[in-house]
C-alpha cells in the first residue's frame, strides 16, 4: 500500500454504518435471549460496551477534513450509493489509482461484486464460526442484506426513534451532528 504524503502511518480509510442497523447486526444471539424484549436491547444501548466508540468517529472525521490526504472518511450510505466510485476514490487514496486498461477490463466492476454482501455471505468462512471481539458475534450476522434502512424489518418505528435519539445525543457530545433519523 503506498503511503499518502504526511501520512507517517500510511493512509487511514475509515467506514462509517449506520447506528440502526448496527445494533441489530452487532447483537449476539444470547444477548438477544438475555434482553427477550427488543425493547430492552434499545434501552440497554447507552450502557454497552463501544470498543471503537463515538470520540473516535470525530477524531477520523476531523482528521478527514483536516487532512484529506492522509485520512479518508466513508459513510456506509455513501458506499451503497456509489460502489465502484467510492473503489476508485480509494485506489487514488492509497496510491494506486486505476489505469486505463484496468477500467476497460472491468476491473473496478469486479472488485465491486467481490466485496458484495451477496458474494460475500456466499463463503463459508463468513457462514460458520464467531467473532472473537469479547462477545460470541455469529459471523454470518454481519451479513443480513447489505442494505440501508434494514433496519425497519427489525425494530419498531418507536425504538428507532429512541435509538436515534441515543445516538444524536452521543455524537452532540462528541462534536457530530447526526444526518440520518428514523422517524424522517
Amino acid at each position: 500500500m503506498a503511503k499518502a504524503p504526511g501520512a507517517p502511518l500510511g493512509p487511514v480509510p475509515f467506514a462509517d454504518i449506520e447506528a440502526d442497523s448496527g445494533l441489530v447486526s452487532g447483537v449476539p444471539e444470547q444477548l438477544q435471549e438475555e434482553h427477550a424484549d427488543p425493547d430492552d436491547l434499545v434501552s440497554a444501548l447507552p450502557s454497552a460496551p463501544r470498543p471503537k466508540g463515538l470520540s473516535s468517529l470525530r477524531l477520523y472525521d476531523g482528521a478527514s477534513a483536516a487532512r484529506p490526504d492522509g485520512v479518508l472518511f466513508l459513510r456506509y450510505e455513501e458506499l451503497l450509493r456509489d460502489p465502484a466510485g467510492h473503489v476508485r476514490e480509494l485506489a487514488r487514496f492509497v496510491g494506486l489509482p486505476f489505469s486505463g486498461a484496468e477500467e476497460d477490463a472491468g476491473v473496478v466492476h469486479d472488485i465491486v461484486n467481490l466485496c458484495s454482501f451477496g458474494h460475500l455471505k456466499t463463503l463459508e468462512a463468513n457462514k460458520t464460526g464467531h467473532m472473537n471481539a469479547g462477545l460470541p458475534i455469529p459471523r454470518d450476522a454481519l451479513f443480513r442484506k447489505g442494505v440501508a434502512g434494514d433496519w425497519v424489518n427489525h425494530m419498531t418505528p418507536e425504538m428507532a426513534r429512541r435509538l436515534d435519539d441515543i445516538v444524536a445525543d452521543k455524537l452532540h457530545a462528541a462534536g457530530l451532528t447526526f444526518l440520518h433519523a428514523a422517524s424522517d
